[in-house]
């Protein structure tokens, strides 16, 4: 017989599931149906490309990066701090990677952040942590914690990095706000890969068919699209 806590957590989450099937869907899905491989990327990156991070969550894609591309620089941000400190554990012998405990965004600055998740349990939903409340029910974080948020552009000129061939992005709703905030680095960039809602999964996030729009203007086309009925992932090129 299970422990009450342990009825409780199972009530939590089956709770959980019939509030947010869309999030439940993410989860169980997402890794199969709208993953894009990095033998994917790989053949529009040649060199020792420079990559932007954010959202490394505990380090797992940032070495996975580093074993792809032996040469490349990384720049990883992470803003939760138990994610952080597993992170720069993972990558504690890797050269390469740079990490940042903070989040990118749209202004620089000191802002709330809603935790979702145990940051400690992997198998919890701790990678949907955001700027932003999830739209259907806004309550459903574990906590909120004061972070430190910069630009891309004021990260690159205070860090003097003058190019970025590849972004990848897992924010939860802010990739399009942190790249209207990139400025002249995103001229350099070659390759972005994005998270991409269609259903309003978080309050205020920008939908597919706006960032679409907004990629295409600053000259990026959709070279792989995966974005299923709710969520997805999207590689876009400069043309």
């Amino acid at each position: 017989m299970l422990p009450e806590t342990g009825y409780s957590l199972l009530r939590s989450r089956a709770s959980f599931a019939l509030r947010r099937p869309d999030l439940l869907s993410r989860r169980l899905r997402v890794k199969t149906l709208s993953e894009i491989h990095l033998d994917e990327v790989a053949p529009y990156l040649t060199g020792s490309p420079v990559i932007l991070e954010a959202g490394a969550c505990d380090g797992t894609d940032t070495v996975k990066f580093a074993q792809r591309w032996p040469g490349a620089t990384i720049h990883a941000f992470e803003p939760v701090p138990e994610l952080f400190v597993e992170g720069e554990r993972r990558t504690s012998d890797l050269a390469q990677v740079q990490r940042y405990p903070m989040a990118l965004s749209d202004r620089t600055g000191s802002v709330e952040f809603y935790v979702v998740g145990d940051p400690n349990d992997e198998s919890s939903n701790r990678g949907w942590s955001s700027l932003l409340h999830l739209a259907d029910n806004p309550q459903d974080f574990s906590r909120s914690i004061t972070i430190q948020t910069t630009t891309i552009a004021d990260w690159a000129h205070g860090e003097g990095v003058d190019r970025i061939d590849f972004m990848w992005l897992d924010m939860q709703g802010m990739e399009l706000p942190a790249l209207k905030a990139a400025g002249p680095v995103l001229a350099t960039t070659r390759a972005i890969h994005m998270e991409v809602n269609r259903k309003e999964l978080y309050e205020g996030c920008a939908l597919y068919a706006e960032i679409v729009s907004w990629m295409n203007s600053q000259g990026f086309r959709p070279a792989i699209d995966r974005v299923g009925r709710w969520y997805g992932n999207i590689l876009f090129l400069r043309y």
